[in-house]
């Protein structure tokens, strides 16, 4: 997905006032940006106020880091001349705000929105509650429509939050009709429908759910017009016919034959935490090297990686990686069926001197049949242009109501380099080799040799200095370097570097969450990088790993728990399942969900009984459940495991954000016999 705004979601409901016993300064983005304090309007005048308020607004846990602020709205202006300009628009926007400013507080670090002093009209939106009119106004008026600055660093946030408002809004009507048509509710099938396809015009299955609900009204002329008139302006938009399943069921409805049952809807998640595979998954299987050769084999691994990360980049439907069929049994339906695919891309490569011919197959993972196949020929010079014609071929094929606009984003930055890219082959089959998890000590410095190879032949490679970052973490992480210190120094300056050459670059913005949040101990920032990571490509499990790792600490639990969720879909075989386990167990915990926190707790403890820093949080849960003799024999464990730990180490380590997180922590393990 894209960068997701919003998060502690309370108060508004709806473009009404609220009631609450305490007056709040409420912030109405949907359409003009609008303050008002107890019912009073506050004339904000000043663009940059105006602007920071909205960016808090609908920033994670409504806070910013000081730096984030000065990119935004002074990244024209020097480091010093930023940060006096930004504490001079934070000492003119409290006196514009009045009685109202005790909602903006900030510190050395970073800045915040007090969350029960402030309300907005589109928390509801981001909550999944918004009422069906509130709905409509949010569909037919622009997000933050009168901002106009002119700074680089906002103008793309805002273009961002506009999009991932659009595709927010998406999701949640899909959820809409989907509780619907399980209810019959044809009615209100009619309504999110049509409301869709005012966000996405050309959504198939949107179309689909208005043309089952006008016919089961006794409609069918409507249904015909519908499809109709959608067929028209597809092909007028892109060139395309409308997909054989809309034109089946138009056929179905002119003869008489209506179907008001959406296939397959048994199987669809009404919550928005399956809103991943909302639309058909796509299962990426590796290519097939056809010759023994070391060569093909190295060839087709890196060009099936590059394939497979650039179909990710479309945002339309998940991917889903050959890793996560490892240890499943079954032929090639049955695993999609279990992954909740609904295609299966494969293919074959074969290299003959500079040339390669690489065959790609598109096949149907219900019925098991191939819908479409094609063979591309070239110079391996040009192996990275036959690459992305293979891609949007797939794409066409798999989800024809594209738009022309998003095709731009599987125009990646790559290497020019083949000797550079063909090294990276290598560093990835070194990974497969190392085996389950993080691998071993010996696969990771073969990975950190091959990346800083591929580096010097071209140092501005950004796929390189991400696997960098990656193996420096773990170095760091399992003490297999004799400095783990310098390994995190290290890794903190090379996932800079990484990002930096190519801030479009997801696992390059994934790995520089992680060293953020481990490395400096700022979550915030953290969830910064991991947005971007998941906005630039919905596939990536890293970037939903971290953004669930991150979220966490900066106090919102259940968009974490969801994040967990999507990457736990998109690879049920994710190497390190225990630590995602083990801090979906730490979300429900903070929200009081105690069952299934310590339910949680004992599946880390048999997933990952090794973990040193889960089976320490494990404890602090049981305890807190009452469980006290498995809490005190767990927190033994762990230290006959890691050794004893201190309250300096908690507090250093587990970058909570809220006084009361970090003190639950603390008090489960006093609970648990901790002496820290």
């Amino acid at each position: 997905m894209m960068v997701r705004i919003g998060h502690t979601l309370a108060g508004f409901r709806g473009a009404g006032a609220m009631v609450d016993a305490m007056p709040k300064l409420n912030l109405s983005l949907i359409g003009p940006f609008i303050a008002d304090y107890g019912g009073a309007r506050l004339e904000l005048t000043a663009r940059k106020s105006r602007a920071l308020l909205a960016v808090l607004a609908l920033s994670p846990g409504r806070a910013i880091g000081r730096g984030r602020a000065t990119d935004l709205l002074w990244g024209s202006r020097g480091e010093a001349q930023a940060r006096a300009s930004l504490r001079q628009e934070l000492a003119a926007l409290r006196r514009a705000l009045g009685p109202a400013s005790e909602a903006l507080q900030a510190d050395n670090e970073r800045i915040w929105l007090a969350g029960d002093k402030v309300a907005c009209d589109a928390d509801p939106v981001m909550a999944g509650d918004a009422p069906p009119e509130l709905l409509s106004r949010a569909v037919r008026t622009e997000l933050l429509s009168d901002m106009d600055i002119r700074e680089e660093g906002f103008e793309e946030w805002l273009r961002e939050s506009r999009a991932c408002w659009i595709e927010r809004l998406g999701d949640l009507l899909r959820a809409r009709i989907d509780t619907a048509e399980n209810a019959a509710d044809w009615p209100a099938v009619e309504w999110a429908a049509a409301e869709l396809m005012r966000v996405e015009p050309h959504d198939g299955p949107a179309l689909r759910a208005l043309m089952r609900a006008c016919t089961a009204r006794g409609a069918r002329a409507a249904a015909l017009e519908a499809c109709d008139a959608a067929a028209v302006q597809l092909q007028a938009d892109l060139g395309l016919a409308p997909d054989p399943e809309t034109l089946a069921l138009r056929a179905s409805i002119a003869e008489g034959r209506a179907q008001t049952t959406p296939p397959a809807a048994s199987n669809v998640e009404p919550s928005n935490a399956g809103a991943v595979h909302r639309r058909p998954a796509v299962l990426f299987l590796p290519f097939e090297a056809l010759s023994q050769s070391e060569e093909d084999r190295l060839l087709a691994l890196g060009l099936c990686e590059d394939i497979r990360t650039t179909l990710s980049c479309w945002r339309w439907f998940p991917v889903i990686g050959a890793e996560a069929v490892k240890g499943r049994e079954g032929d090639l339906t049955a695993l999609a069926e279990a992954l909740q695919a609904g295609y299966v891309v494969t293919g074959s490569v074969r290299r003959a001197g500079a040339r390669a011919r690489v065959t790609a197959r598109l096949i149907d993972a219900v019925s098991g049949r191939e819908l479409w196949s094609q063979t591309f020929d070239g110079d391996l010079a040009d192996v990275f242009d036959f690459q992305e014609k293979i891609s949007q071929r797939i794409v066409s094929q798999v989800e024809p109501e594209i738009t022309r606009a998003a095709a731009a984003r599987i125009r990646v930055k790559r290497t020019g380099d083949m000797t550079a890219w063909d090294l990276l082959a290598q560093a990835r089959e070194e990974e497969r080799k190392g085996g389950d998890g993080y691998g071993t000590r010996e696969a990771n410095a073969a990975q950190r040799a091959l990346a800083e190879a591929a580096i010097a032949r071209d140092p501005n490679f950004c796929d390189a200095w991400a696997l960098l970052a990656r193996c420096c973490f773990r170095d760091f992480l399992l003490r297999w370097t004799d400095d783990p210190p310098a390994a995190l120094a290290t890794g903190l300056e090379v996932s800079a570097r990484a990002v930096e050459i190519d801030p479009s670059n997801a696992n390059a913005q994934a790995y520089r969450a992680q060293f953020v949040l481990f490395g400096q101990g700022d979550p915030f920032g953290a969830v910064e990088h991991a947005q971007q990571a998941v906005r630039l490509n919905p596939s990536n499990v890293m970037g939903h790993v971290m953004m669930g790792c991150a979220l966490v600490y900066t106090g919102d639990p259940q968009r974490a728990f969801d994040h967990y969720e999507k990457a736990c879909r998109l690879n049920p075989n994710y190497s390190n399942y225990g630590a995602v386990l083990c801090d979906q167990m730490m979300c429900r915990a903070l929200q009081g969900r105690v069952e299934e926190a310590v339910a949680l707790a004992r599946k880390t403890m048999t997933t990952a009984p090794g973990y040193y820093r889960g089976l320490q949080r494990c404890a602090a849960v049981l305890a807190h459940a009452g469980e006290i003799e498995a809490a005190r024999a767990l927190l033994a464990r762990t230290e006959e495991i890691g050794g004893a730990f201190s309250e300096r180490y908690v507090r250093e380590t587990y970058p909570f954000t809220r006084a009361e997180d970090l003190d639950y922590l603390m008090e489960g393990l006093r609970k648990a016999g901790w002496a820290g």
